[in-house]
């Protein structure tokens, strides 16, 4: 929940680089484009996926005056190391003649050529120097070794290691850190939908739950149907309990701090009473074993309903409001505390 109009569900800016009579590209897609001209323009989607995850390493360890934050994120996935976002951004090339329409091979066309000509990227064509003619299971097992938390949820990682079982191990160690059920609230702005989703993992959450009452969003990767898909991709169960949100009718009148005061001062005694089937669902997921997270946009959670709903599941609000008693609240194995992602 937005502590003013302006904040909610608000974009972060997004900056535009002009090659005109082109089309305005990111500067992400600038590098991605030129990597791949300089591979050669037409390479498999695995190889280059991890051809990308190791340019994008590469940049953000370097002192290179290219501003990483502006590249991709990438989350452990089922062959390694992906990014959600690189893809979007290719369904938009392709819809620009920029990329062959080609479901299996990342490939430039002659107008996409074209475009990353008039760029002047020094940095794609040194790591394709380097990097160049590694493919298949060698650029694989390289990933998998230099970075093995993205090796996680590989189900091609005893194939590729096979003769490498200290690798294997370190990827296990990662993979089967235990978890405990504990409550989190986080929040996405000023995220990526792989940092998100890597908060979460790290952090050992299996379940997502967006408290926003309507999950749309114009940021890539968080409206409901996308957002679910992903989560499903690196074994997160994604719910949505609208019915935590707060209509967007009452959050327009938010003006100043004191409003936001009395909006979530509001929800808290009068809203949340009367949803305690909601609220029942998150104790009974934390009961089961989970580690919920509950979500929503501010990165803030002191600006965001969800931490009011944190704290009647953790305190004592909740007791007075359900008529549970003290024990009764307790007989649950998971942590009565709530940690802000």
């Amino acid at each position: 929940m937005s502590h003013s109009v302006s904040l909610a569900c608000r974009t972060p800016p997004t900056t535009y680089v002009s090659a005109s009579p082109f089309p305005r590209l990111l500067i992400r897609e600038r590098h991605l484009l030129a990597l791949l001209d300089a591979l050669g323009g037409d390479v498999r989607n695995l190889d280059f996926q991890k051809l990308l995850f190791l340019y994008c390493q590469e940049q953000s360890s370097s002192h290179s005056p290219t501003d990483t934050s502006a590249l991709y994120d990438f989350v452990p996935y089922q062959y390694g190391a992906f990014s959600f976002t690189s893809y979007a951004d290719r369904r938009r090339s392709v819809g620009k003649s920029i990329l062959a329409d080609n479901d299996r091979r990342w490939i430039l066309t002659g107008f996409g050529r074209q475009l990353v000509s008039t760029y002047n990227l020094e940095y794609p064509t040194a790591f394709a120097h380097r990097y160049g003619d590694l493919r298949g299971n060698d650029l694989i097992a390289k990933t998998y070794r230099e970075f093995p938390y993205f090796a996680t949820r590989s189900s091609i990682a005893d194939r590729v290691l096979h003769n490498d079982p200290a690798t294997l191990q370190r990827i296990s160690s990662i993979r089967t850190k235990g978890h405990r059920p504990e409550l989190f609230t986080i929040g996405y702005e000023n995220r990526s939908l792989e940092r998100f989703l890597n908060k979460l993992l790290r952090a050992n959450v299996t379940l997502l739950c967006d408290v926003r009452r309507n999950a749309i969003s114009r940021k890539y990767g968080f409206s409901k149907t996308t957002l679910s898909r992903a989560c499903q991709g690196v074994g997160i169960q994604y719910e949505h309990l609208r019915e935590l949100g707060i209509a967007t009718s009452q959050r327009r009148r938010v003006k100043s701090e004191a409003d936001r005061v009395h909006l979530f001062r509001s929800y808290l005694n009068h809203s949340l009473p009367r949803q305690l089937d909601a609220l029942q669902r998150i104790r009974d997921w934390l009961d089961a074993g989970e580690s919920v997270a509950l979500m929503c946009f501010e990165s803030d959670p002191n600006h965001c309903h969800r931490h009011c709903a944190a704290d009647v599941l953790c305190g004592s609000a909740f007791q007075v409001t359900s008529g549970e008693s003290h024990s009764q609240q307790r007989q649950g194995s998971w942590q009565a505390a709530v940690t802000h992602l």
